[in-house]
């Protein structure tokens, strides 16, 4: 293979995965999502290695980037539970690594919550033992996967599978997704803010 067979087989494979990708799944997820943020609840998002950079990432978007900085209306409450090195260490370093993210939930979640966890094999144990805990007190719960899903496709209240089995292609992916759910709720604000202003003139 040349490195421009190379080239036009990586982005081709992308394409096709994201073909595979069912979109109405993604509708469901933006509606769960407004729904959080209609409810004024606070969602948090945990993952490891790359993942755990997509979950500033997205918290960071969907916290900033979906209504004008100058509009009196609210926000996101959103936040990473990857951001924290001093916590995050110290909980692995007195507890174990399983516990870094269930033991920041115990602190800042309420019921009603949503717990958004970023995976790409979805058995990472201390994303397990969080999405458990967040079952057990009413957080309610999303899964963007790849693989087969692991152990988290069937923890998770709501899931969106990305079909493959390399971790370049499912973390691209799940970075393409988070952006189109940051552009979409902000689309449904744009929306609401014009049908409110329209309806004061």
């Amino acid at each position: 293979m040349t490195p421009s067979s190379f080239t036009k087989k990586y982005f081709d494979d992308i394409s096709l995965i994201l073909s595979q990708i069912d979109k109405s799944v993604l509708d469901k997820l933006v509606d769960l999502l407004w729904e959080i943020y209609i409810e004024r609840k606070h969602m948090f998002f945990i993952g490891n290695g790359g993942s755990a950079s997509l979950s500033s990432h997205l918290a960071a978007d969907l916290g900033k980037n979906t209504i004008s900085h100058s509009s009196t209306v609210p926000r996101f409450q959103t936040q990473s539970l990857t951001d924290n090195v001093a916590w995050i260490t110290a909980l692995a370093n007195d507890l174990k690594y399983r516990d870094i993210f269930v033991e920041q939930l115990k602190n800042l979640s309420n019921p009603g919550d949503l717990l958004f966890v970023i995976s790409g094999s979805g058995n990472s144990p201390n994303l397990v033992q969080a999405v458990k805990w967040a079952r057990l007190n009413k957080i309610k719960t999303v899964g963007l996967l790849g693989f087969d899903g692991g152990k988290l496709k069937n923890l998770v209240k709501f899931m969106v599978l990305v079909p493959s089995l390399s971790y370049e292609y499912v973390e691209g992916v799940h970075a393409v997704i988070a952006h189109y759910l940051v552009a979409s709720l902000k689309f449904r604000f744009n929306r609401r803010l014009s049908t409110i202003t329209s309806n004061k003139i």
